[in-house]
């Protein structure tokens, strides 16, 4: 994998004293001791500077928020409404529940990345945005000259081949799922949320132009067992007209079964069309799978993009990150030393970025594949499977799978990513809880920000424990 630096400066600033408070001196997100407990108790003053500073910090460090607003987000009602929850009832807030209700506001966001915690007594509580999730009713519906009509199933006999209308309220959606014929466009009906209703309330016409109500449960989707990393082997692998290849986990150097993986390059070139499940695979890195591709191409594709936002108040918070997986008990003398090598090169860094004007900046790691000069250009079939547990390679493939044509992701959505465990990290002054956000964007090869629910896939998959539809596209002439 070729990973390209470039550095871009943007124009920006910071403008304090919005919320009563003044402009912190040069230090002032810097934490001494991140690990002080709070209080029990948090009076109504202390609240609202808290839920102030918090603004701050989401304002000036949090990657999607300009990305939110453009879409409409109205942050200051967000916070508006944040303020007059916790002051509706003029009475002291028990901190673990303000932890609660600072997240809450912002699970809207889908973003996973913000989560807080604080200690109380020796006892820690966290909370976190929940990625969203989806849920399915038991109809699938074909669409037809602009319409869609219900597909005859057991489930669904009262209303087969009536034409669907609408469901109450905006939020529900269509799933594409794999068709059976060809020409066919196929969906499932459900919902994308979280928390995800029981139910649907929906109206559908039927063959005399009457319009009915039906109300529609909702189910999850099916989530398949994930087995623990190191009892998996590297990959599992089934020959056949359409190859299916298994990735589990990152292959170590040492491993006989690292050499059998890459040989199986050889394999796929005779054949037009494979399968590259990669569920559940949290541990395999880009640089693993690059390998692999490498001999199967010449062609070159930008894979992606990381924006990193780099301000004084992110390196802080950077630097914050660093000083607590510092003061981890235990910790192995050889990553004590990696991380106050990190922690010098971040200061000098941000020395840097404060004698900037102004002292922002973004910083652009690009991810590009460049193929083997004597193979041949891409043509293959090339169905990826995934799922939100997915790491750094199987979002590569991932987003191969998106941009090249005539190959398919299917599966469900592939989570929050970069997985950074060095997110800048705060502490609010009073409760001192202390707030983690991402100050990373991952944007696709068009410089568009990825979802913070990851990459949606061509196809979903409402029983991953089948892959009779899988083998079914792959055979297919679906442009």
């Amino acid at each position: 994998m070729k990973v390209i630096w470039k550095v871009l400066i943007w124009i920006g600033s910071f403008t304090w004293g919005t919320f009563g408070f003044a402009a912190p001196n040069a230090n002032s997100w810097l934490v001494k001791d991140l690990m002080v407990s709070g209080p029990p108790l948090l009076t109504q003053e202390q609240i609202l500077e808290d839920v102030a500073v918090y603004e701050q910090i989401l304002q000036d460090a949090y990657a999607r928020y300009p990305i939110l607003q453009q879409q409409g987000v109205n942050w200051e009602a967000v916070f508006s409404n944040l303020r007059a929850s916790l002051t509706a009832s003029n009475r002291p807030w028990v901190t673990n529940q303000f932890l609660h209700k600072l997240i809450e506001a912002l699970h809207f966001t889908n973003d996973p990345s913000l989560h807080a915690e604080v200690s109380v007594y020796k006892r820690l509580y966290t909370a976190a945005v929940p990625p969203f999730s989806q849920s399915f009713t038991r109809i699938t519906l074909a669409r037809h000259q602009n319409r869609y009509r219900v597909l005859p199933e057991v489930e669904n006999r009262q209303i087969a081949n009536f034409w669907f209308v609408r469901c109450d309220g905006s939020h529900y959606r269509f799933f594409p799922t794999i068709p059976e014929r060809q020409g066919e466009q196929r969906v499932r009906l459900g919902m994308f949320t979280f928390p995800p209703p029981t139910h649907l309330d929906c109206q559908f016409e039927h063959e005399l132009g009457q319009t009915v109500p039906h109300q529609l449960p909702l189910q999850k989707a099916t989530v398949s067992e994930s087995t623990p990393r190191n009892q998996n082997p590297v990959y599992t692998w089934i020959s056949g007209h359409i190859p299916y290849l298994r990735w589990h986990r990152e292959g170590k150097p040492q491993e006989d079964q690292t050499r059998d993986f890459y040989q199986l390059v050889r394999q796929l070139k005779r054949h037009q069309a494979f399968i590259l499940d990669v569920r559940d695979n949290t541990s395999g890195s880009f640089g693993f799978i690059e390998k692999f591709f490498h001999p199967l191409t010449r062609t070159s594709w930008q894979n992606g993009v990381l924006r990193e936002k780099q301000s004084v108040i992110t390196l802080e918070g950077v630097l914050n990150r660093l000083q607590a997986l510092r003061q981890q008990v235990n910790l192995p003398p050889a990553e004590r030393a990696a991380l106050g090598q990190e922690k010098q090169r971040l200061e000098a860094m941000l020395s840097y970025v404060r004698r900037q004007h102004p002292p922002l900046r973004w910083v652009e790691t690009k991810f590009s594949f460049a193929g083997d000069p004597e193979a041949s250009n891409w043509s293959r079939r090339m169905i990826v499977v995934a799922n939100r547990r997915c790491g750094d390679g199987c979002q590569f493939l991932a987003a191969l799978a998106k941009q090249t044509p005539n190959s398919f992701l299917v599966g469900e959505n592939t989570g929050a990513f970069p997985r950074n465990i060095k997110q800048p990290l705060y502490q609010l002054p009073h409760s001192r809880i202390r707030i983690s956000v991402s100050h990373i964007l991952h944007l696709n090869e068009r410089k568009q920000p990825v979802p913070a629910s990851g990459y949606e896939p061509d196809f979903w998959l409402d029983d991953p424990t089948s892959l009779d539809a899988v083998y079914r596209l792959a055979r297919s002439n679906f442009p």
